[in-house]
């Protein structure tokens, strides 16, 4: 299976008549049309994929006409897999660390431990942060059909009784990062 999908990659990405990058380096008339049609292709197909999250997320897609959309929309793509989250400054689309993109889900567990255990000693806002921790643990929590109902039936409002100002700084944040705005914001609910 590794050598047919070697070959059909090869023959995608380096032009009809060659299977691997040696034989393309070897004969050097192999065009990187594949390539670009495989970038433009995945990266459409990542904005594409990132609007229907933002819809089911009561966001408006990001706009368009933005550099970071059509980056963020890049690495949603594929195009350059955990590379891509490497290079554009993102450990994990989760928001995990890079420990636990290398070594994996325990790793992720074990940082978010240290970090409770770090806000208590310290006073920090223990009940947001142990709350969020909860709901990305739990299992079928991230069901795209159920995920937004218990964002504004439940999750929200808790969040926010655990938090006060909460739902208003993730709104202030998203806009500002991603020029997003809500059109239905999490604020409305409450």
């Amino acid at each position: 299976p590794v050598a047919l999908i070697q070959m059909t990659l090869g023959r995608e990405v380096y032009g009809r008549g060659y299977d691997t990058l040696g034989d393309y380096l070897k004969n050097g008339k192999g065009d990187m049309v594949g390539m670009a049609t495989f970038l433009a292709l995945s990266m459409s197909m990542g904005y594409a994929a990132m609007s229907i999250k933002d819809l089911l997320k009561g966001r408006n897609p990001r706009p368009v006409d933005d550099p970071r959309t059509w980056a963020a929309a890049f690495v949603q793509g594929g195009g350059l897999g955990i590379y891509g989250d490497f290079l554009f400054g993102k450990y994990n689309r989760m928001g995990g660390t890079l420990s636990g993109s290398l070594i994996g889900p325990a790793a992720n567990l074990i940082d978010t431990a240290a970090d409770l255990w770090t806000r208590i000693r310290t006073g920090d806002d223990v009940a947001g942060t142990a709350f969020k921790a909860l709901v990305d643990n739990t299992p079928f929590m991230n069901l795209f059909y159920t995920r937004a109902a218990l964002d504004y039936l439940v999750l929200y409002k808790v969040q926010e009784a655990l938090n006060p100002g909460f739902l208003r700084r993730m709104e202030k944040r998203i806009e500002r990062e991603n020029g997003q705005t809500f059109y239905l914001p999490p604020t409305a609910v409450l």
